[in-house]
């Protein structure tokens, strides 16, 4: 149950850093910030961000020996991974839904009686 709870929350925390801008642009400021540092390729990448995003969840599982740790650290990113691929894979399939709808209801001229 702790491990599902820590994947939905760093899933939160990912997609708050890296897409969202948040109450008061909060997180798009911290991005900005992000971006003039060695690390600003964690702006932009999910998958990226969520391997960092990840660790701190290690400590909610005390009793894990090192190496239980950095596969659970490992196993919790991977985790983040494939909800922001089905989230991106989403996505895409709205837009692409939301292209094809507005081909089928753009307005049609009726022909002159003359």
């Amino acid at each position: 149950m702790i491990f599902l709870l820590a994947s939905l929350a760093a899933f939160r925390l990912t997609v708050l850093l890296v897409e969202d801008d948040g109450p008061f642009n909060c997180f798009g400021g911290l991005r900005t910030l992000i971006r003039k540092t060695p690390l600003s390729g964690l702006a932009d990448c999910g998958y990226c961000m969520s391997v960092w995003v990840c660790a701190p969840f290690i400590v909610m599982f005390e009793t894990l020996t090192v190496t239980e740790g950095l596969l659970t650290w490992l196993a919790l990113s991977g985790s983040v991974y494939l909800m922001y691929n089905l989230k991106q894979w989403s996505d895409s399939v709205q837009v692409l839904n939301q292209s094809q709808s507005s081909m089928y209801l753009a307005p049609q001229e009726e022909p002159d009686e003359a």
